[in-house]
């Protein structure tokens, strides 16, 4: 649960992220009391077909994406990202205190002297803005209106705990986020200015979901999608079928039986990671090596030359050392010079 909200508080913008891979997105349903509210209130804004009520999701995405939503009670929003610990919209009041925020939803209901920037800034503004062709200075009674249509149609007063948005305390709302589906779409759409791959719950009459991009969509076909990620690891490693890792543990504690046993099975592949001791420094050969890790910097060049030259002996593809720098002074000396740990060194005469 954790991975999927890590990877849905975001922008969708992120290329590493499910929706911007292309392969999941999360939406929320709405029940048909919630959908008749919104076709009597909002009518402009609302298509008879829709299936997933774009203009909704994608005003919820806004609080998706700063992670102003409710977590269950066994996730704390310090697991999701270090950034914002507690976000929430409120309908006329913004700040910011640490890593607390408040959104403004509403620019127009700001105090005068910061109403302009208020307004500039708004991302629902401007999305608003785009999608009916209002401008926010000669239409500023208008749009006003159709936030705060929008912001009451969001809550239930009736079910406080259950509406799309729920009050936490003080007039600030939160995404609910027991409301909150995952989808796997059967077809997305690409904008054809910005690029970005949309799913089919944000694409409102063709028009790109970001607030910035003036941009329309089109449906990408399977084969354009396959192309533009072919090469992609992110998505690539989601579509690999399980891979089998078989790990053994290999010390100078070990009997000589199960020791050997160990080094036959690693080299033959039926072992895909052992972890060692410096039992493997001196005199094993593992000639398919393609990978080491050392969890310290050893203590000398010669160690050093010793634990990394088990890999790439039989010059096949690309091997890797890869060694993790502690925080104890020695490793932390090498680490900021590196060069003095694999420079050759001369023997005392």
């Amino acid at each position: 649960m954790i991975s999927l909200y890590r990877h849905f508080c975001n922008s969708i913008r992120q290329s590493n992220k499910l929706t911007g891979l292309a392969l999941a997105s999360a939406y929320v349903e709405l029940l048909p009391d919630e959908l008749e509210k919104f076709r009597k209130q909002l009518p402009e804004l609302l298509e008879k077909d829709d299936h997933y009520f774009p203009i909704v999701q994608i005003l919820l995405n806004l609080a998706l994406s700063r992670r102003a939503i409710t977590f269950s009670d066994s996730i704390q929003p310090y697991e999701i990202g270090p950034l914002v610990i507690d976000a929430a919209f409120h309908l006329s009041q913004s700040s910011r205190k640490r890593n607390r925020v408040i959104y403004r939803w509403n620019p127009y209901l700001a105090n005068s002297n910061r109403r302009r920037m208020a307004v500039d800034r708004s991302r629902q503004l401007i999305l608003l803005t785009k999608w009916t062709g209002l401008n926010p200075e000669k239409d500023a009674a208008e749009l006003e209106r159709l936030l705060n249509d929008i912001w009451e149609c969001l809550y239930d007063s009736r079910y406080p705990d259950d509406g799309l948005l729920v009050d936490v305390g003080s007039g600030r709302r939160k995404l609910n986020g027991r409301r909150l589906l995952v989808d796997i779409p059967e077809y997305w759409y690409i904008c054809k200015t910005c690029g970005q791959i949309v799913p089919p719950a944000l694409n409102f009459r063709g028009l790109c979901p970001f607030p910035e991009c003036i941009g329309m969509l089109d449906q990408i076909e399977d084969h354009q999608l396959g192309y533009r990620f072919s090469k992609h690891h992110e998505r690539s490693r989601y579509n690999m079928s399980p891979f089998p890792m078989e790990v053994k543990e290999h010390t100078a504690q070990l009997q000589l039986r199960s020791s050997k046993k160990y080094q036959e099975n690693f080299k033959a592949g039926y072992v895909n990671v052992l972890s060692c001791s410096t039992t493997f420094e001196l005199g094993v050969d593992v000639g398919t090596l393609k990978a080491v890790m050392l969890r310290n910097i050893p203590p000398s060049p010669a160690n050093y030359i010793q634990r990394a030259g088990r890999v790439g002996r039989r010059q096949e593809g690309i091997s890797y050392v890869i060694t993790f720098s502690k925080k104890v002074p020695h490793d932390q000396y090498f680490f900021s010079l590196p060069e003095k740990h694999t420079e050759p060194y001369q023997i005392a005469r």
